[in-house]
């Protein structure tokens, strides 16, 4: 692309001042930068423009930001003390700038600010991999991959902060081996409003410095506790706690803590279990089409594409254990390392998929170094055929993404969910209860009081979850302990409670139901919902679903 460029800049003639300007622009920030910040840019306006793709967890955030400026609070929906039912500061307070400036302007900007971020990303990326000594074929593998990820596009466009979180992630780890305390220390507490998990990264970068730089470190803190502290403050005294509910909500469903009273052995066998449960997630990382957990088959076999996986992760501990002892690097390889065991020990094994791109971005890095440790052979330089085949792996699914996308947000996302929140926005009494699981589109077109399952955005959900025993913990049990004056449901749930809870659901009517157009839903051997398009096939549990009102006796 550069060189296509570069053509059309010579076309101008020699010494013309457009020609020199372009071509001094291009010296100064370098050819590749140039190309694939541009390739990152457009195949995330192509994605945007054909998908319009809006994931549902965006608009969770999107909404708090939207009810802080019609005047309600920086909350989810009336009716309940304000909730604390976003995870990321970054997250909520883009958006929430957009709404200022118009209703509904909060998706446009954080997609916006993606594209930004896509090229931040490309460029400290880039800088990085010259500070590692890595070659132009294993640059150009990370370049590719960042631009090209299926993660990294999906995410960002689709409403959520995950673009800008990775970049400020990698330009954090490029101002950590710069060595500029105060400059490392603002990226530090930028990290922890870009995502509380960066928590990792920030303890890993302070021990490294510690290490080197003891005063260092301690200036690098105080930036970071500077940055971070007005927002620690402000949701202390506004919603009585920094932590958001999220991560609570999230715990107590998805972390089974090991037995009460459990000896060395029985902690080391649930710690045991724990991973290989988690595995196979870590394992789809960089698995092509597979790294989305919501796919379940795709024109290439899972196996092909473990093993693209396998030959990275391998790569990269291979470029660990090359780099590990360069300067302020050596912070993002115990980023790789911890990140990774948080993943297998503590995250979901599906759907939380946004969490993984900062973590997939350090570690292509360190598969480059380890790209960069091989040596040519007299016939072949294995440098430049492995680079470009994981490359080609990493981008072959976007056809396949912009297809499948456009089907999802048009068939299931544009046919039900909005609908059947606009539809709750038009039946539900103001203060009445809706109980329901999918609280995005529903909340954001309703902005009815949710009693969202597991408990994200409401206080009531989350205290009817506290009491449930830990082991009946599932959306069923929920529903029933609810008594909503409402009900949400995929119809399958409404299929089960009928016969779980058939004394519930008895005092239960349907008013509405919604479902995707005839001949674009499958059924596979257990029944369950999927969509397919072009050999790539998804989950499609949300493509039928019903408004259920409680009945006055």
């Amino acid at each position: 692309m550069a060189a296509c460029w570069r053509r059309r800049v010579v076309k101008l003639g020699r010494g013309h001042p457009a020609r020199e300007a372009v071509l001094a622009v291009m010296r100064a920030i370098g050819r590749d930068i140039v190309a694939w910040s541009a390739v990152a840019v457009l195949a995330r306006i192509v994605f945007w423009i054909v998908t319009d793709r809006t994931w549902e967890d965006a608009l969770i955030t999107i909404a708090h930001a939207r009810n802080a400026v019609a005047g309600i609070g920086l909350t989810h929906h009336p009716g309940e003390p304000v909730t604390h039912g976003f995870t990321s500061a970054l997250s909520v307070l883009v958006p929430l700038l957009g709404e200022l400036v118009a209703r509904d302007a909060g998706l446009v900007l954080v997609r916006l600010v993606s594209l930004v971020a896509a090229v931040a990303t490309v460029v400290a990326a880039d800088r990085i991999c010259r500070r590692l000594g890595i070659g132009r074929a294993p640059r150009i593998m990370v370049l590719a991959y960042l631009a090209l990820d299926l993660n990294h596009i999906f995410y960002g466009m689709a409403g959520m902060e995950t673009q800008l979180a990775v970049a400020i992630l990698l330009w954090s780890v490029e101002a950590a081996m710069a060595s500029g305390a105060i400059r490392s220390g603002v990226t530090y507490g930028l990290s922890l409003l870009a995502r509380p998990d960066f928590a990792i990264w920030v303890a890993s970068a302070l021990l490294d410095r510690i290490a080197r730089d003891r005063r260092g470190a301690v200036v690098a803190g105080a930036a970071a506790l500077i940055v971070v502290a007005p927002w620690v403050v402000f949701t202390t005294l506004y919603y009585g706690s920094p932590i958001p509910q999220t991560i609570i909500a999230k715990a107590g469903l998805f972390v089974t803590p090991p037995p009460a009273g459990a000896g060395p052995i029985e902690i080391a066998g649930w710690l045991a279990t724990t991973v290989v449960e988690r595995l196979s997630a870590v394992l789809r990382t960089f698995a092509p089409f597979f790294e989305d957990t919501h796919v379940v088959a795709a024109p290439l076999p899972l196996l092909g594409a473990l093993y693209v996986s396998i030959v990275v992760w391998a790569l990269a501990i291979g470029g660990a254990l090359t780099t590990w002892r360069v300067p302020g690097w050596r912070a993002a390889v115990l980023f790789a390392a911890g990140f990774t065991v948080y993943r297998a020990v503590l995250l979901p094994t599906a759907y939380f998929d946004w969490y993984v791109p900062p973590h997939s971005a350090v570690l292509i890095i360190l598969a480059a170094a380890g790209v960069e440790r091989l040596r040519p052979l007299r016939w072949v330089d294995p440098r430049r055929v492995l680079a470009g085949a994981v490359a080609v792996a990493m981008a072959v699914h976007y056809p396949f993404t912009l297809a499948m996308e456009r089907a999802i947000q048009r068939d299931i996302e544009n046919a039900v969910r909005r609908p059947i929140g606009e539809e709750l926005a038009r039946v539900v009494p103001p203060g009445r209860t809706v109980a329901t699981e999918p609280v995005g589109y529903l909340g954001y077109y309703s902005n009815a009081l949710l009693i969202g399952y597991p408990g994200l955005t409401s206080r009531r959900a989350l205290e009817i979850m506290q009491e449930l025993p830990a082991d009946r913990r599932d959306g069923l049990e929920f529903f029933n302990r609810a008594e909503a004056d409402f009900m949400a449901l995929r119809a399958e749930e409404w299929t089960a409670f009928r016969q779980i809870f058939p004394a519930t659901a008895a005092r239960y009517e349907e008013i509405a139901r919604f479902a995707s157009p005839p001949g674009t839903i499958q059924f596979d051997a257990q029944g369950r919902r999927r969509i397919e398009v072009l050999g790539l096939r998804k989950d499609a549990s949300s493509s039928e679903m019903l408004i259920l009102r409680r009945i006055t006796p």
